[in-house]
């Protein structure tokens, strides 16, 4: 078996986001990087009314690690044009809804996450995801994980520092909405001062 990680990274105003997952599976680079073109396709079908049209995937790609030392092996990559289509305003960009995975360990080694682009504001009500958000994106992280397993590959959690490998079992979504301070670190800042 081989193990691979997909990345599916884009773009929203003055910033970047990406999100990534690991796999194991017999098939080739190229069979592994077609199943996450078709996961990345699924998820987005559920996820695309959520997210607004300020932000796109642009890229999905795929590498092929050492199994026993989590180092890159070869790479390739595709191109992608997929935009949110919710035309209500952003919700700032480091806001992040978190996608977590389960594994049948039943410590912090078994549970791993992706943090979704920014959905729109009306994705939310009182500060907490709308529960038909939290559905959606519940059901585009199983189309994703349904797409790899239907390519041959197996969605699981890696550690690079013991270089464990652990199937994901099961998917969830919480309603609490988190921050992800690495997406905001390229916005420019403008300040409004006064003297008092």
């Amino acid at each position: 078996m081989a193990l691979y990680r997909h990345m599916v990274s884009g773009t929203f105003p003055g910033e970047q986001w990406s999100m990534r997952i690991h796999s194991v599976g017999a098939g080739s680079l190229t069979a592994a990087q077609t199943a996450w073109e078709t996961a990345v396709a699924d998820l987005w079908t559920d996820w695309a009314p959520l997210i607004c049209t300020d932000v796109s995937a642009t890229e999905a790609s795929t590498a092929s690690l050492d199994e026993a030392t989590g180092l890159q092996l070869t790479k390739t990559s595709s191109p992608l044009a997929l935009a949110g289509t919710n035309e209500s305003a952003c919700l700032p960009f480091q806001c992040a809804p978190v996608v977590s995975f389960r594994t049948a360990v039943a410590t912090r080694a078994g549970r791993g996450r992706i943090y979704a682009p920014s959905l729109g504001v009306d994705q939310q009500a009182g500060g907490t995801l709308i529960a038909t958000a939290q559905t959606a994106l519940l059901n585009g992280a199983v189309a994703m994980f349904a797409a790899l397993s239907g390519g041959g590959f197996t969605g699981i959690l890696f550690s690079y520092t013991t270089h464990a490998q652990t199937t994901i079992t099961s998917v969830d979504v919480g309603n609490v909405i988190d921050t992800q301070r690495r997406r905001r670190n390229k916005l420019v800042e403008t300040r409004v001062s006064a003297n008092v």
